[in-house]
């Protein structure tokens, strides 16, 4: 049964009303045709509707229990007692982490009288928005063409996505922070180096406070892209290198939660953290064998290949699995497809080389994921690169193809207007 109040219904009927305004705001130009803004505007309004159901009906058809969400919840019912005391119920002045987001609850519920059901429907549109905006910096990678609405929805309404960011967990706020972050690397032609928008760090700054290490990773990663866009020497690229790795090491200390200042140390805590949480009695335990996890080739296979066909045990691993080898091959698929000029084309777009750097990064974080559905919702804050490595060979051979024609068209118009003077 779904307990809900009047200000979750007033938010859900506010969300579903700037649906209209947002599709036509990051939806703009010649690159997206009337059918995408159409279905777009159509699979917003259905987002709204579907986070009424989305921990309740599909969790219990799929036989999953709201164990994170209901801890959240009911930390935050517990924080608004205390500010109705006038209490400041958390450790610190500016909490972080999952604090941050039981703050974020608890105020929102002292606030307006919203439960749980309004904080879900607020996480689903900001991972809608995410998704917008992802899809309009796609756009700009590449001069405006027209090309199938497919390619544009399944961006904006990636199935994973949906799933795990219409939840009352971090996963919202933080799939639509990672987006307006990757905006930073959005290359409009002709144009001076932009300032950054309000977005943008606002962005940052909600990733920042909700997941620490993720935010550092993309940091990193995008920051990279954009240093190595410059046409760096080697040196400087080695430079990079160096430097990256203890911000990669600062970023998987926050991640083991510990002060440690040896690296073994910072591993040996991450590994002792993965045999804690899993459990050999759970169907979706990633087994690793006595030997445990391997660092990063775990991680690579567990973040373009997991959950392997072979070992299904459910019907949301199999759904899982689907998805997670339907983006793998298109990607490979793509990237073969692709003749080695266009491919060093691709490879020196910021956006594809922050992809990239940050794959490596979070090859390193899911060597210790260890089981299933954890690696599932966690894999969500990697989708935007995943996207990125696998949609965007494909509307470049788009792009080619339209370039192409254009050129043909031209040349057949000069030869016709050359013929009719002779």
């Amino acid at each position: 049964m779904i307990e809900a109040s009047p200000a979750d219904l007033l938010i859900s009927l506010m969300c579903a009303l700037t649906v209209p305004l947002l599709v036509s705001h990051y939806l703009r130009g010649p690159a997206f045709p009337e059918s995408v803004r159409f279905y777009t505007l159509l699979g917003g309004l259905l987002w709204v509707a579907y986070s009424w159901i989305a921990e309740h009906q599909i969790y219990e058809m799929l036989g999953l229990w709201r164990a994170d969400s209901a801890i959240h919840w009911r930390l935050a019912l517990r924080a608004t007692a205390q500010l109705e005391m006038g209490k400041w119920p958390f450790h610190g002045a500016f909490p972080l982490s999952n604090e941050a987001y039981v703050t974020y609850l608890a105020l929102l519920h002292y606030y307006t009288g919203a439960t749980s059901q309004g904080a879900t429907t607020i996480n689903g549109w900001l991972a809608f928005m995410g998704g917008l905006t992802l899809a309009r910096t796609f756009s700009r990678c590449f001069p405006p063409f027209k090309m199938s609405s497919t390619w544009w929805i399944a961006i904006v309404f990636f199935p994973s996505t949906i799933f795990w960011a219409t939840t009352n967990m971090k996963e919202g706020p933080v799939i639509w922070g990672i987006c307006q972050m990757i905006s930073t690397l959005e290359e409009r032609s002709g144009s001076s180096r932009a300032s950054l928008k309000p977005t943008q760090i606002l962005g940052t700054g909600v990733v920042g406070i909700l997941r620490p290490h993720i935010c550092a990773v993309w940091i990193i990663s995008i920051a990279a892209a954009m240093l190595l866009s410059r046409r760096v020497t080697k040196v400087a690229f080695v430079l990079l290198l160096v430097i990256s790795i203890p911000l990669a090491y600062v970023a998987t200390r926050q991640l083991a939660q510990i002060s440690a200042t040896n690296p073994s140390t910072v591993i040996d805590r991450m590994e002792d953290q993965a045999k804690g949480l899993s459990d050999p009695r759970q169907g979706s335990n990633i087994e690793y064998g006595s030997g445990g996890s391997i660092f990063f080739v775990s991680g690579f296979t567990a973040l373009f290949f997991r959950p392997f066909p072979w070992a299904l045990g459910s019907a949301r691993t199999a759904i899982c699995a689907v998805e997670t080898w339907t983006i793998t091959l298109l990607m490979i698929w793509a990237w073969w497809r692709l003749g080695s000029g266009p491919r060093r084309v691709l490879l020196q777009m910021p956006i594809i080389r922050a992809a990239i750097i940050a794959s490596l990064f979070f090859s390193v974080f899911f060597s210790y994921v260890p089981n299933e559905g954890l690696l599932a919702r966690q894999r969500v804050q990697f989708v935007p690169a995943l996207l990125a490595l696998s949609f965007l060979p494909v509307i470049f051979q788009r792009f080619q193809l339209w370039r192409a024609n254009i050129l043909r068209n031209y040349q057949a118009g000069v030869l016709r207007k050359s013929s009719g003077r002779s």
